[in-house]
């Protein structure tokens, strides 16, 4: 089939599908572009780490591709990449910060060693962007406390706004069980929380700011390169309501706008995909041209 690259951006996945299997490179990258910000995104939240969430994606794409002769189409491309997705994030070794904080109270433990130093209302204004990169990386640390299955469970549930049918056939439950799940997780990390966050309750002591000239003095939070710089990144909340807008009401929970306010990485690097169709057995495999 003669078809420019634009003819390619239109067929749909399982018409994609098809023209990879006969060996066409273009309709395989276009295929594997369309959910590599899903696949990363996913990723970033399960590890907290954007350079883990890297070598992740990695693998789930070559998962996918090698793979793609399986896909049968009883479901939508959507779900098979989806499930495949969720299955190696169950069961892939423990990346490097899961390693370091595996429960609430290693959290805890970890904040407490954090010295406090206060902030004018002047040098919290002057250090507001390495403060909002203190909370969302605090707050990424604390979903590695739920085990990897309420992890999961909590990303595509409350962050992605799956819907509930979408979410029991991505971990082959029923609906139910799959609610139970989500409220399970959110009752555990919210429940942590209500204990331990000032931006949630505002008896707790614990503040972004007073962690934050700490961090940055020591390193631990690099001014020139911030991993959660909201400024050229949408939110999960807003991806949600642009994909999923059948499956979420108005967000009002404090709770879903400190998480769903946290930064969706959209424009992604495409040299992952470029070098693993370079590969030589991936090329043999689908005989690409």
């Amino acid at each position: 089939m003669n078809l420019s690259v634009g003819d390619f951006e239109l067929l749909k996945d399982e018409e994609l599908v098809e023209q990879a299997r006969e060996g066409e490179r273009r309709a395989l990258e276009i295929l594997l572009k369309r959910y590599q910000a899903f696949i990363y995104n996913v990723a970033w939240k399960m590890v907290a780490n954007p350079q883990d969430a890297e070598d992740v994606m990695q693998e789930v794409i070559i998962k996918v591709i090698t793979n793609l002769s399986r896909f049968e189409g009883r479901s939508a491309f959507r779900t098979w990449i989806y499930r495949i997705t969720i299955n190696h994030m169950l069961s892939m070794k423990k990346q490097n910060l899961e390693q370091r904080v595996s429960d609430f109270p290693d959290h805890q433990q970890a904040l407490a060693n954090i010295p406090d130093r206060s902030m004018t209302a002047a040098e919290e204004i002057e250090m507001a962007e390495y403060i909002e990169e203190v909370k969302i990386r605090c707050m990424s640390a604390v979903l590695l406390c739920l085990n990897r299955e309420q992890r999961l469970v909590y990303i595509v549930g409350d962050l992605l706004k799956l819907n509930h049918n979408m979410g029991a056939e991505l971990f082959e439950i029923s609906k139910d069980n799959f609610r139970q799940r989500l409220a399970r997780a959110r009752k555990d990390l919210y429940s942590y929380l209500n204990r331990q966050c000032g931006l949630v309750n505002k008896d707790n002591p614990c503040r972004c700011s007073k962690k934050t000239r700490h961090m940055v003095e020591n390193g631990q939070v690099d001014k020139n390169s911030l991993q959660f710089n909201l400024k050229t990144r949408k939110k999960f909340f807003e991806i949600a309501q642009e994909r999923y807008s059948e499956a979420f009401g108005r967000i009002e929970e404090e709770y879903d706008k400190l998480y769903g306010g946290h930064p969706y990485k959209e424009e992604l690097d495409v040299k992952v995909i470029h070098e693993i169709l370079k590969d030589v057995e991936i090329q043999q495999l689908f005989n690409l041209n």
